[in-house]
């Protein structure tokens, strides 16, 4: 777990906001300084530091955190890259790029925009995929990073086409996307909007027929071959291909931040709580309080679960959780 000076050093001042597995006992989180807003939202990284941290959890005691710091980024996403280096990938939402980890701390060329992609507007999203680093945004936006200042479009007007013209084409958040996920890089799923969800089958796009057009938020490709999408107050939606069905109808005040599958069933997480989707149903995760203060962020590799949020985060081996860092100790303390 991490220690006190850890905490002190890297994390004291910082909000944890992201959060993903590099290898089962290493892990990655991304950061935002906490200072009065001086007008900017709440939530807005506007004027604020921004630190990348890989917390190696075996290595030697002075050698068990890497830290980059930035300033400028806005609204980032985290993840982590395995190839062509394992390394800890940031991206903010006008595509400015940071690496960390694999002997390198730089930033990268910025994800290049245009109608045609890889960067139709703001990105929204990054996952894990295959060992690639995919992203997705509003405007139908997603691309694949196979390389160093290297992405490649999957969203050229040939093979998905952009949003219709009209009225409400000013709000690109209208269509997708918040989230990418896939069984194979053959067989891929983005949803996000308006009930607008899409299938790759490797060449081209396809539109998915939903029963509603809730807003969107995630999609997760199950062990179990189904497609479950997290849209608005917590509802859910289960299918594959053209066949869909409502299997929750939320009323939650916040959405699923993140939905992965782990241990035979779907794990679904906000800022206010932990659940799981095992035999259809939407039930809160039977789970320590410890874990609970955790939720908000969810990432799975390598065999483990992390569950990481305000309060700390903490590691899911299918037996146990295990604590990376608790916050709320190093508080108290204070």
């Amino acid at each position: 777990m991490l220690n006190e000076l850890e905490y002190q050093t890297f994390f004291q001042g910082y909000s944890l906001t992201d959060a993903a597995v590099r290898s089962r006992d290493t892990f990655s989180f991304l950061l935002r300084e906490n200072q009065p807003d001086e007008g900017c939202s709440q939530d807005s990284d506007t004027g604020k530091q921004i630190r990348l941290i890989n917390f190696f959890v075996n290595a030697e005691p002075t050698r068990r955190i890497g830290c980059g710091q930035y300033l400028g980024f806005l609204r980032s996403k985290l993840a982590v890259a395995h190839h062509p280096v394992e390394q800890a990938v940031l991206i903010d939402s006008t595509g400015e790029v940071a690496v960390l980890g694999g002997g390198k701390n730089d930033m990268e060329q910025q994800i290049e925009y245009g109608p045609d992609g890889p960067r139709r507007g703001s990105i929204t999203c990054a996952s894990t995929l295959f060992g690639h680093v995919y992203v997705a945004g509003p405007w139908r936006t997603i691309a694949r990073r196979i390389g160093v200042d290297q992405w490649e479009s999957l969203c050229a007007d040939s093979i998905l086409p952009k949003p219709g013209t009209g009225k409400s084409l000013e709000f690109g958040t209208d269509w997708g996307f918040q989230s990418v996920d896939g069984f194979a890089s053959n067989d891929l799923y983005a949803a996000g909007g308006y009930g607008d969800l899409w299938r790759y089958n490797g060449h081209r796009w396809l539109q998915c027929a939903l029963p509603s057009r809730m807003l969107l938020h995630n999609v997760c490709c199950a062990g179990d071959g189904h497609v479950y999408v997290g849209a608005q107050g917590g509802s859910v939606l289960r299918g594959r291909e053209d066949r869909w069905e409502i299997i929750h109808e939320g009323r939650m005040t916040l959405p699923f931040k993140d939905m992965v599958w782990y241990g035979g069933r779907v794990w679904c997480t906000s800022d206010y709580g932990l659940w799981q989707i095992a035999g259809g149903e939407l039930v809160e995760a039977d789970v320590p309080h410890a874990v609970h203060s955790c939720a908000g962020n969810l990432s799975v590799g390598d065999g483990v679960m992390l569950l990481a949020g305000i309060y700390g985060a903490t590691v899911f081996d299918g037996q146990r959780w295990t604590p990376v860092i608790d916050r709320l100790a190093f508080t108290r303390q204070g």
